[in-house]
């Protein structure tokens, strides 16, 4: 059984608590650098936040940002993301789609690579809104400034909003 953290970037949360089965606890990261929705500086985030806490696996949604943000983290962690999830077989094994979806490919990440980084199709999943939290709702905390300062823009940006 796994242990689910959730984090929040760049969200207006005003509350102490969520009710989000299985999640465990909610991370708010609020800070300029994020506003715009930028790869760079989430992913940096998200890099910081690894470093600090150790999770054993992080997933992103198979969007076009979390396909931008995913590669980048890991590469910054120096990790193989899986793309495209469609099925977990077991805790570092997987299905994705090969061939546009012609075909299937069961990836198994190396057990020397402690971090698993994935992002995960999520309308092959089912949705489960109704399931309850066991123990009550989730607490609802800030991430740490240190590791919010790791989303500071990077010296050399590549990537400058404009709008």
């Amino acid at each position: 059984m796994f242990t689910v953290f959730c984090m929040l970037i760049r969200v207006l949360c005003t509350c102490t608590s969520l009710r989000l089965a299985p999640v465990l606890q909610v991370l708010v990261a609020d800070t300029p650098p994020l506003e715009h929705q930028l790869a760079e500086p989430y992913s940096q985030l998200l890099a910081a936040l690894q470093q600090a806490q150790s999770y054993s696996h992080i997933l992103a949604p198979s969007s076009t940002f979390g396909k931008n943000l995913l590669p980048r983290a890991a590469a910054l962690l120096d990790v193989q993301p899986v793309a495209d999830v469609v099925q977990i077989v077991d805790q570092r094994t997987f299905v994705r789609p090969i061939y546009a979806g012609n075909g299937m490919a069961t990836v198994a990440v190396e057990p020397s690579q402690e971090l698993i980084m994935a992002s995960v199709r999520p309308t092959a999943f089912p949705h489960e809104s109704s399931r309850a939290r066991e123990g009550g709702p989730a607490p609802v905390e800030a991430v740490p400034d240190s590791v919010l300062a790791a989303a500071a823009p990077p010296d050399t940006p590549q990537t400058t909003w404009l709008g």
